[in-house]
């Protein structure tokens, strides 16, 4: 199942898992009706209709977030030429998640189907006396409740996957970014080669490039030893649990993250980050960088302005 496929997936169940509400919307205005004897007056009609119209509001948003949602991954994906360097591993787990809420979902109508059955007993059969109505009416009214709530479980479980593709997207993008960056590098230290060997018989252009290509490593060196330190922190955070920073903050790790100021400064809480360590360390390490350098920005114009009023 190709990362396109995951997402027209997850689609699918939305739109069927909003027709399922309304199905068991509709099976709850019929028990009422046949547990009143009557029809139900126009104010318990109109909380029923608002029920629905409340559904067909939400699936008019939806269907225009859905678009630009398949939309982005189509884009994306073709991008990438579908080469994404996520494990099939990942893959897996995102295509059961999808497949279990299939199958939830086919639990539910199959007892929808069960439930219709029993209110056309209630509706036919007229040897029923009171007591065993009443004892279908209880169960019905039990079955109804139990599946709103199935129905809303699955839902946020289907909104939750959709979310964790984004971020496997968001993460897709920035290796594909780290990887250009990779290739630029490697095409600049080429060049200066490349340069070097060109002027070897003046001495002075020589030593020229030489001092150039010099500066070249010695910076992408410093880049280096800031990545590892950002990435040692992460590697620290990956290994905590949820029981470890069980309301606890940045502040508490203090002696043990070593760039504590950028790591605040993404505005993360301490489980987000313990998470996006532990699943989207790229992600993380890259938010990090970007509110690091957003920081020194700040103090540079605050250390300015000083300046400036002095």
């Amino acid at each position: 199942m190709s990362y396109n496929d995951i997402a027209k997936k997850i689609i699918e169940n939305e739109d069927e898992l909003n027709k399922l509400q309304k199905k068991i919307n509709l099976q709850e205005f019929k028990i009422l009706t046949l547990k009143t004897g009557e029809f139900l007056k126009n104010e318990e009609l109109k909380k029923i209709n608002e029920k629905d119209l409340k559904i067909e509001e939400k699936e008019k948003k939806e269907k225009k977030e859905n678009d630009d949602f398949l939309q982005k991954i189509y884009n994306q994906s073709s991008k990438l030429n579908s080469s994404f360097s996520q494990s099939q591993d990942v893959f897996s787990a995102q295509a059961q998640k999808v497949e279990k809420i299939e199958v939830e979902k086919l639990k539910v109508e199959e007892k929808t189907e069960k439930i219709e059955v029993k209110i056309g007993d209630l509706s036919t059969n007229s040897n029923l006396n009171q007591s065993d109505k009443q004892k279908l009416f209880d169960e019905l009214e039990k079955d109804i409740l139990n599946l709103k709530l199935v129905v809303e479980k699955l839902k946020k479980e289907n909104l939750d996957l959709k979310k964790e593709l984004e971020l496997i997207l968001e993460k897709e993008k920035l290796n594909a970014e780290k990887s250009g960056l990779k290739k630029e590098n490697q095409s600049v230290k080429d060049k200066i080669e490349a340069l070097k060997n060109k002027t070897q018989n003046t001495k002075k252009e020589f030593e020229s490039d030489t001092k150039n290509l010099k500066n070249f490593d010695k910076n992408q060196e410093k880049e280096n030893i800031k990545s590892k330190t950002i990435r040692d922190d992460i590697k620290f955070l990956r290994d905590l649990s949820m029981a470890d920073v069980q309301n606890k903050t940045l502040d508490n790790f203090s002696k043990d993250i070593g760039n504590l100021k950028a790591f605040k400064a993404t505005g993360f809480d301490l489980k987000s980050i313990v998470n996006y360590a532990q699943d989207f360390d790229d992600f993380l390490q890259k938010e990090v960088e970007k509110a690091e350098k957003m920081a020194n920005v700040k103090n540079k114009i605050t250390y300015d302005n000083n300046m400036k009023e002095r």
